[in-house]
């Protein structure tokens, strides 16, 4: 036995260091992409760092409080950030994002083991997770997917182990998780919408104790930014103003016009945001609120104007956001041969997983927060903006459907007979 023991644990050892390996050797090998700051987080962490401040600098030198990013990852740079170049800061975000990553693999790894998956498929989905190349691309950008993927992950473990100790099912532990959705939807708004189906859910099994618990434990959360948002800008936002840009720019006319002749992801962005400059000029407010208020008006005069487009829409932003490759302005020919090839395999294999899940009769309610959370993804981005980084958060429940389609080893069949719930 002792010698057994031995050697898993060694065997975990190796597995582990070669994931750190394969997670840290693409951060080093990325390292230049840390120095830049597309969405200028870097930018709001330093700020915050500096001034107390979650805003902006002004060109009078002053910070500007703002609502247009989430704040958990800005606040989780800021604690090292004390300059507005990234590139002061490249190894700290280097160090953070290593962590978050691994951190990611070893949740994936502990949920397949919660499902009652073998060993083999755990750590295939754990491979999986660690290789994927949006997540790997993401960690070497300044940008929130790395911390939103672990935090869907973290999130289905803990249900997972609230779940599989029947008597405290929306205790303390249903208030934990409400917080661990509030820190999600900080995060990324989006999350927002895997909440509403996850409760929508257990509403239909009537678990309206365990959704009111999680809804304090959200609400404790994120009351705090919209009390903040409420004294700054008038109005309790409960995420970001940056919603109604957000909407315009995948329901524009310029999009829409594009549509009606192809479905590529080649489309004039730079005629948009031009046009978009003019427009938000005759904004009647040039605050955020109402230019975000203003863009959203856009963007459903856009929609309720071509209804026929708008449903073409759906299909083809549902389509950018699950593709195969990359665009040609993202990567080589080569680069995108290998990422659909590596895609093509993944998509295939968690497809045949879930017809096993199915097929097989295995109750699928273990699996029920990561569907969703894919459900709420695609349903999100059929409408607002999507791209292929977007889906980064359902990397782990595809790489663990993936492993059960691919690799053979299946779960054996929980007992049906389950005590009645208490909720």
């Amino acid at each position: 036995m002792s010698g057994s023991f031995c050697q898993r644990r060694s065997f975990f050892f190796i597995v582990f260091a070669l994931v750190a390996g394969i997670r840290f050797g693409i951060l080093w090998l990325g390292r230049d992409s840390l120095s830049m700051d597309p969405d200028a987080y870097h930018a709001l962490a330093a700020t915050w760092h500096d001034t107390g401040t979650f805003g902006r600098i002004n060109s009078e030198g002053i910070a500007v409080p703002t609502a247009y990013r989430p704040p958990l990852y800005p606040w989780l740079l800021s604690w090292f950030a004390s300059s507005p170049n990234p590139d002061a800061s490249k190894w700290w975000i280097m160090g953070l994002h290593g962590i978050l990553g691994l951190a990611t693999c070893a949740i994936t790894f502990a949920i397949g083991k919660r499902l009652e998956l073998s060993s083999l498929v755990c750590w295939f989905a754990t491979f999986w997770v660690a290789c994927d190349p949006i997540l790997l691309r993401q960690s070497t950008l300044v940008m929130t997917e790395t911390l939103a993927t672990l935090l869907g992950a973290v999130l289905w473990w803990c249900w997972l182990r609230e779940e599989h100790n029947r008597q405290d099912r929306w205790s303390w532990k249903s208030l934990l998780l409400g917080i661990g959705m509030g820190l999600a939807v900080l995060c990324r708004p989006t999350a927002l919408a895997w909440m509403v189906l996850w409760w929508l859910f257990a509403l239909l099994e009537r678990r309206w104790k365990w959704v009111a618990v999680c809804s304090l434990g959200l609400a404790i959360v994120i009351a705090p930014w919209a009390a903040r948002n409420a004294i700054q800008f008038g109005k309790p936002i409960a995420t970001t103003t940056h919603g109604g840009y957000t909407l315009y720019l995948a329901n524009n006319p310029i999009l829409y016009n594009h549509w009606q002749t192809s479905v590529s992801r080649e489309w004039d962005e730079n005629t948009f945001h031009s046009q978009w400059r003019n427009e938000r000029s005759r904004s009647p407010n040039q605050d955020e609120v109402s230019v975000d208020r203003f863009a959203q008006s856009l963007a459903w005069s856009t929609m309720l104007n071509n209804p026929g487009i708008f449903l073409q829409g759906c299909t083809i932003r549902a389509g950018w956001l699950w593709a195969l490759w990359p665009s040609p302005r993202q990567a080589s020919r080569a680069t995108q041969i290998a990422i659909a090839l590596w895609y093509a395999v993944l998509f295939l294999s968690a497809i045949a997983g879930f017809t096993h899940l199915i097929r097989s009769g295995i109750p699928l309610r273990d699996w029920l927060p990561g569907l969703l959370l894919v459900a709420s993804l695609t349903l999100v981005h059929s409408v607002y903006w999507s791209n292929m980084r977007m889906r980064s958060p359902a990397m782990p429940i595809i790489a663990l459907l993936a492993g059960v389609g691919l690799v053979g080893c299946f779960p054996p069949k929980k007992d049906t007979e389950s005590p009645a719930r208490a909720d």
